[in-house]
């Protein structure tokens, strides 16, 4: 029999470091729904430190961004590829072989129960199924032994690198938008810039320069990311 105070003690989530297998920069080959779609062209990366994460979710079909500058020079097309997009960064809690993403930025906040799901890794490969949900994701270890650090931890902005690459969460909205209302609130014509100025970026370090190679926001992308180092 179990001691009622083992079961409770296994139930908890933790907060210690994640087990080092389920860190890495990671890529996702595929996405599995419960209705038997998949998707398997979304750009997704998902870099873990022992603690924080940030995660960067971009669909494809992205218009051409060419030109544009900030929000005043979005069309509606632009407006709900932008709302399309995911992306999120926290802390990882964890327990046994289940995760729970702990979301202090979010880009989209989604309506529903918490970000919890099952993580198994077989060499470079992962796979998460969800627990809360149908899904089945696929991840790929696209670098392998690369040493990890959080480079930057503030309320309202989170940087993490892996190498060479990085990956960057500033939240600069007021407020986020209520869970689950973005594409909504987009499609209606509100100010753009108030629901999706929250910075999620991914990128690659060289000769000293954070220099980004693809944001939720197109027109950083090729800018370079302030030193967030220099900003602790």
């Amino acid at each position: 029999m179990t001691n009622p105070s083992d079961s409770d003690a296994a139930s908890l989530w933790r907060d210690d470091p994640v087990p080092q297998s389920w860190q890495g920069l990671w890529r996702r080959l595929a996405l599995e729904r419960a209705d038997g779609t998949d998707d398997t062209t979304a750009r997704v990366l998902w870099l873990q430190t022992a603690h924080l994460y940030v995660d960067l979710r971009q669909p494809a079909g992205r218009p051409d961004f060419t030109g544009v500058t900030g929000f005043a020079d979005l069309t509606p097309e632009m407006r709900r590829y932008l709302a399309s997009q995911g992306g999120f960064a926290g802390t990882l809690r964890w327990r046994g072989d289940d995760a729970h993403w702990q979301r202090r930025i979010d880009f989209s906040p989604p309506a529903g129960p918490p970000d919890e799901g099952t993580l198994v890794r077989d060499r470079r490969m992962m796979t998460e199924h969800g627990i809360h949900h149908a899904y089945v994701e696929h991840w790929w270890d696209d670098a392998p032994g690369a040493p990890l650090a959080v480079v930057l931890d503030a309320p309202r902005h989170i940087v993490v690198r892996a190498g060479d690459a990085f990956l960057s969460a500033e939240e600069r909205r007021p407020v986020p938008p209520p869970p689950g209302t973005l594409v909504a609130s987009v499609e209606a014509g509100a100010d753009p810039a108030a629901l999706l100025d929250c910075e999620i970026s991914l990128g690659r370090i060289a000769d000293g320069r954070w220099l980004i190679l693809h944001s939720t926001l197109p027109w950083r992308e090729g800018c370079t990311l302030s030193n967030p180092a220099a900003t602790r």
